[in-house]
C-alpha cells in the first residue's frame, strides 16, 4: 500500500472539537483531490464527539462519467 501523504491520523490526537473537525475536513478533500482525480466531493460532513474522542466523517461522491452517488460514513479514533 502506497503512502498517499495524509495528515488526518495525527490529527485524531489534537482536542476533539469543531477547529480540529474543519482541519480534518480540510485534510480529506486535499487527499482525495491530489490522490483520485476522478472523484467528485458532493458532501464531506465531520463531525466532532468529544465525550467519546472521536470524530464522524460522512463523504457523499461521485465518479466523474457515473450517475451513482456513494455515501460512506466512517468513524475516526486515535490510534497508535
Amino acid at each position: 500500500q502506497r503512502n498517499i501523504g495524509s495528515t488526518t491520523s495525527s490529527l485524531l490526537f489534537e482536542m476533539c472539537d469543531e477547529a480540529t473537525a474543519t482541519l480534518i475536513d480540510d485534510e480529506i478533500r486535499r487527499t482525495i483531490r491530489f490522490n483520485e482525480p476522478r472523484v467528485e466531493i458532493l458532501d464531506l460532513l465531520v463531525i466532532p464527539v468529544p465525550e467519546q474522542n472521536y470524530f464522524v466523517a460522512t463523504l457523499s461522491y461521485k465518479i466523474i462519467g457515473f450517475d451513482e452517488t456513494f455515501t460512506v460514513e466512517q468513524i475516526l479514533t486515535p490510534t497508535r
